[in-house]
């Protein structure tokens, strides 16, 4: 009988298993190819939805630290907004040549999870629309599928819009979004949009009722200084013994700057 081939674990497999996060392994057939839309048809080749597979691109800081981005990868990294997100002056693209002596990987199979080191690692707000995500394996031909969540918490990051071409990525989120009315559970929206909405509605329902009674207040308080002031000026006509005629003139003279 014969023995069934193991599949090798790469140090991405095995950091999720000590941390107890699930994934599934899926592998592909690897040809060599480094060409510029590798990401793109790996994806293809496993059956992702756009914007489901997710890449993993390493940059340098003025400071030569490293920071690693995680980015859908039909799309491209958009540095400044990184460099912001990760709290740098500016963000350059780490040389292929450099990658394996600074993760442990090589280019078409570097994995956020399972680096040499931890560094500091920004994922684009797009993951948080998916129930998972495919992300490198550590080696060319895996890719694991995972919980966005999982790998945010894993790898300690920060998810922000990190990617150019905003109108190609609104369309994803718009028509995720409707794929998620149409289905159950849906997809929670992005945090940042749901805190902001939170936001909004707690403070319009505290602000409203605040004015409505202050409106009230107000309305209550210029009756009664009208009333007031149409007294006060017929009880200075009584006091002084004016004539009919010229208190009648008085009233007439004071009534409209009252009203």
């Amino acid at each position: 009988m014969a023995k069934a081939v193991k599949t090798p674990k790469t140090n991405a497999m095995r950091e999720l298993e000590s941390a107890g996060i699930s994934y599934v392994l899926h592998t592909y057939e690897d040809d060599g190819d480094e060409s510029v839309g590798l990401g793109v048809a790996i994806s293809e080749q496993l059956g992702e939805e756009p914007g489901q597979g997710f890449k993993t691109l390493v940059c340098v800081t003025p400071s030569n630290d490293y920071v690693v981005c995680c980015i859908p990868v039909a799309d491209e990294l958009d540095l400044k907004s990184a460099a912001r997100a990760a709290g740098e002056k500016s963000l350059v693209m780490m040389h292929v040549k450099d990658l394996l002596a600074a993760t442990g990987y090589v280019r078409g199979g570097c994995s956020p999870v399972g680096m040499k080191k931890r560094y500091r690692t920004l994922i684009d707000e797009t993951c948080v629309l998916w129930d998972t995500i495919f992300i490198s394996g550590g080696k060319r031909g895996y890719q694991l599928e995972l919980a966005p969540d999982d790998l945010i918490a894993f790898c300690g990051a920060t998810v922000a819009a990190i990617t150019r071409g905003l109108s190609d990525a609104a369309g994803r989120i718009e028509a995720r979004a409707h794929f998620a009315k149409e289905s159950a559970p849906q997809t929670p929206p992005h945090p940042k949009l749901l805190r902001r909405e939170m936001t909004l509605t707690t403070w319009a329902r505290r602000t409203t009722p605040r004015v409505g009674r202050s409106a009230g207040l107000m309305t209550i308080l210029t009756i009664v200084s009208r009333v007031t002031g149409f007294i006060r000026t017929w009880a200075m006509a009584a006091a002084i013994g004016m004539s009919l005629l010229s208190s009648s003139y008085q009233v007439a003279n004071n009534l409209p700057n009252m009203l």
